[in-house]
């Protein structure tokens, strides 16, 4: 790679000596830089890909526009070329392989009728069709930033047209039905699960409607992959609670120091002999200290979260009740959960399988805080 690319600059008449080297050099460095920040990226998120596509697929989209503007930067500081490119080019691989990893649960949603290759190359098509087009427009913009008058045109440009991008990826993004359950999707089911059932246990009716759930398609259209200021799309769900308390898929009780009293450890036992999970709640502002359900209207919202601690063998259809017991926590009476988890957890399940979701897999990142009980 080194040795083609100072060919390729001498073939543009950069000239012999230390010049074409150096450039060489500082070319490839940048390369090397960016593409050892992107597998560090990829390194970092790892199996989240799968569980939010449309977050990660918009992620890529900002990188890369956020890469290219720094690029075009670089001529007002020319002393500053190699770290602006390094950083410039890690954005880029990020984007590259960020949007590779989305791209198949993405493919994966259209392909309804068994048809990923199919539907794979035809995006391949489309994306190829995209480029040209956007290649030629581009070439005809370049003519017009020449010169004294180039940054005053450049810079606009370059911003209305990332702005233009991002809002047709926004709207396309929209257009996506994951049939895949994470933390967001299931507490969007689930809270309408839960609403449905509160206003079926509260009406007079004798004769009550069979309970439901909504559809992937349905789902889609409440789910956020940006967020208002864009607090989603930069810190993702566990902390842009939908409802309050926050709820964190992942107490790791190795890691964590926290404080129990001898019933509430007794409690938390016994759910993860019954259920295969338990949910704590925790009041982070005094160290860390798990707190009765029963005293949870006593403590500032803000202060506390519910963590959830999973079995070693714990199922996805496990993890899911315990998703929908967490929902019913934070939309309804905490001391009524386990409850209506009992009687409603196995319908929920069925019910979201009758709708079209994958029960397969419910993804969580849950490796590094499943539990085994001993005898």
């Amino acid at each position: 790679m080194v040795l083609s690319t100072q060919s390729l600059l001498l073939a543009v008449g950069l000239g012999a000596g230390a010049l074409p080297v150096a450039a060489t050099i500082n070319w490839v460095m940048k390369d090397g830089i960016g593409q050892l920040g992107g597998v560090a990226f990829a390194s970092l998120i790892n199996s989240r890909f799968d569980s939010d596509p449309k977050r990660w697929r918009f992620v890529a989209a900002v990188a890369q526009d956020a890469a290219m503007l720094l690029e075009a930067l670089t001529p007002l500081v020319p002393h500053l070329f190699l770290p602006m490119a390094a950083v410039a080019n890690v954005g880029k691989n990020v984007s590259w392989l960020t949007a590779s990893a989305t791209k198949a649960s993405i493919h994966l949603s259209f392909a309804t009728s068994g048809n990923l290759a199919d539907l794979t190359a035809k995006s391949g098509s489309q994306s190829t069709v995209a480029s040209t087009i956007g290649t030629g427009v581009g070439i005809s913009i370049a003519a017009l930033v020449v010169g004294d008058a180039g940054p005053v045109v450049l810079f606009p440009t370059l911003l209305s047209m990332s702005a233009l991008h991002l809002l047709c990826l926004q709207r396309s993004l929209r257009a996506v039905q994951l049939r895949t359950l994470n933390r967001q999707r299931t507490e969007i089911v689930a809270r309408h699960f839960i609403g449905d059932q509160i206003l079926e246990s509260e009406s007079d009716c004798n004769h009550s409607r069979a309970p439901t759930v909504i559809s992937p398609p349905r789902a889609s259209i409440e789910e956020v992959f940006v967020g208002s200021s864009c607090t989603y799309l930069m810190r993702g769900y566990d902390r842009t609670a939908m409802l309050e308390p926050a709820f964190v898929e992942g107490f790791d009780l190795s890691r964590v120091a926290f404080s129990v009293n001898c019933d509430e450890r007794d409690r938390m036992l016994r759910r993860l002999k019954k259920d295969r999970y338990a949910i704590l709640y925790v009041d982070s502002a005094d160290g860390n200290l798990v707190v009765p359900m029963s005293k949870r209207s006593s403590i500032e919202t803000s202060r506390a979260f519910l963590a959830l601690v999973l079995c070693g063998d714990a199922s996805p259809e496990d993890l899911i009740k315990a998703r929908l017991e967490a929902a019913y926590i934070r939309k309804a009476t905490p001391k009524d959960a386990e409850n209506f988890v009992a009687h409603h957890g196995d319908a929920f399940c069925d019910l979201l399988a009758s709708a079209g979701w994958e029960m397969e897999n419910a993804f969580a990142d849950d490796s590094g805080y499943r539990v085994v009980l001993t005898p």
